[in-house]
């Protein structure tokens, strides 16, 4: 089997493909020219929240430093492009789904409320990296304590409307990418959800149907469409 390449091996690649040199990204992403030569040589672990710092600077996405991440990113992406798609496409997706046993409406309507602060809070972790916000950061932005800040990111506590919408504020994103149960569309969260629980194959191809009737029919691009 072979063995994926590792953060350090691809930050070099990338960082070679660019114009900067480690003393420059490690000024941009704030940290010492040493600590970019120990992620290079795998000598330190990339956080996380630099992963997406190096992406930006780098003009790259962060699945492209850590493969780890490219289920997530991918998922978000998917999610994110369905929310621009009018009924008909959005039933060309609901019957693909069903097709694989995971019935949209019916998970709506067995949707569990209480399990909204746990993807709220996976939300907010997921923009404070993005973002690069720390917790403190983020309880000033959503003018909440640390304390509650903190068992809010742990899922402990829910958020208000009013604390909702300073996040999305904060993120520079609508209120409904932090509540997801606030889109206009909630069968859209249900395949949000449904595509968390994919193996990395299905999920590829669930993207494949969705990139196709984004670019084709949104974008106008003429991509052809994979008929099932």
């Amino acid at each position: 089997m072979v063995k994926a390449a590792s953060p350090g091996r691809n930050l070099r690649y990338h960082l070679d493909a660019s114009k900067y040199t480690q003393t420059e990204l490690a000024e941009k992403i704030g940290v010492s020219r040493m600590t970019i030569s120990n992620y290079l040589n795998g000598k330190s672990d990339i956080p996380l929240e630099k992963i997406y710092d190096i992406a930006k600077v780098l003009n790259t996405v962060p699945e492209q430093i850590d493969f780890s991440l490219e289920k997530e990113e991918r998922t978000r992406r998917t999610f994110t492009m369905m929310k621009h798609f009018n009924e008909k496409q959005k039933q060309d997706i609901f019957a693909w789904i069903e097709n694989k046993g995971f019935y949209v409406d019916e998970a709506l309507r067995d949707h569990n409320p209480d399990n909204d602060d746990y993807h709220i809070a996976e939300n907010l972790n997921y923009y404070m990296r993005v973002a690069g916000y720390n917790q403190m950061k983020l309880a000033n932005q959503l003018e909440v304590s640390p304390n509650k800040m903190g068992n809010i990111l742990r899922a402990k506590n829910s958020l208000s409307l009013k604390e909702i919408k300073l996040a999305g504020k904060a993120f520079n994103v609508p209120p409904s990418d932090i509540d997801m149960s606030l889109y206009d569309d909630p069968r859209l969260m249900q395949v949000y959800l449904y595509s968390l629980s994919l193996d990395y194959d299905t999920l590829i191809d669930l993207e494949g149907m969705i990139l196709n009737i984004y670019h084709s029919y949104i974008l106008g691009e003429g991509w052809d469409i994979d008929e099932e």
